[in-house]
Order: C-alpha cells, then structure tokens, then sequence
C-alpha cells in the first residue's frame, strides 16, 4: 500500500507526513503474484488510529463503503 498527495500517483507521502482532517489522498493498494484475470481485491473500508491497536477509541475513517 502505498499513498499519494495527488491523483495522478505521482507525488508520494513520506513515512511521518501530517495530513489535516478532512484532507484528500490517494492510495494504491497492490498484491503480488496474484493472477488479475482470477483474484478481485476490494477495500471496503480503511481508517487510522493514533494507538498500536486497530480498536482504538480515537479512529479516522478513510474509505468508507468502498
């Protein structure tokens, strides 16, 4: 996975890049040594925390329903 600051995918965010709530990125999701004409991969949702654990009470949805 990685993220872009532009649609185009040109432009990528380093590792530590701040973003403000409600800022647009752009994310491109690839799998290895899948056959594409046989394996469909969708994300249906995505979101951040500020805490190690994805169950975090603080969370900041990023794909929601696809």
């Amino acid at each position: 996975m990685k993220a872009f600051k532009d649609p185009s995918f040109k432009e990528a965010l380093q590792l530590r890049t701040e973003m403000q709530l409600d800022e647009k990125l752009w994310v491109e999701l690839s799998a290895d040594g899948l056959d594409d004409k046989m394996v469909s991969v969708v994300t249906d949702s995505c979101w951040a925390t500020d805490q190690p654990s994805p169950n975090g009470t603080l969370r900041y949805d990023l794909i929601i329903k696809g």
